[in-house]
């Protein structure tokens, strides 16, 4: 058995009529076919929706826009907190960087030394003459 499908002017009609009360539930079931916890429920969504129908379009483009305040604020936050992480990241990087650097320059030193030792510092002077790095 498939549920039956009301529309929305309908329930609207039905709960006004029980909100009026000339009729009882029981015999506003029985007119629309419909069980009367139905009726009843359809009668509270009314009466709880029923002040929002009077708030003005401002009040609702206000809060509209407090959402979407809220959601940017946390966009910020968020990418704030990313931003802070890269900056450590790249204190790291420039650390480990400046270490590699250093311990080339010291490797390039060590090799410059033997070298001269090895050859002698008239070779040495001849072969950067002749463009060679070492």
């Amino acid at each position: 058995m498939s549920r039956k499908k009301h529309s929305k002017e309908l329930k609207a009609r039905i709960a006004l009529d029980a909100i009026k009360g000339q009729k009882t539930m029981s015999e506003l079931a029985s007119e629309y076919g419909v069980h009367s916890n139905q009726i009843g429920k359809w009668k509270k969504q009314l009466l709880e929706s029923a002040p929002d129908i009077f708030t003005r379009e401002k009040d609702k483009e206000a809060e509209k826009k407090e959402v979407e305040r809220n959601r940017l604020y946390k966009k910020v936050g968020q990418l704030q907190i990313e931003v802070d992480w890269l900056k450590k990241r790249q204190v790291i990087w420039d650390e480990r960087r400046r270490e590699d650097k250093m311990h080339r320059s010291q490797r390039f030193r060590s090799q410059y030394q033997q070298t001269v030792r090895l050859a002698g510092t008239a070779t040495v002077i001849f072969l950067k003459a002749q463009g060679f790095h070492f």
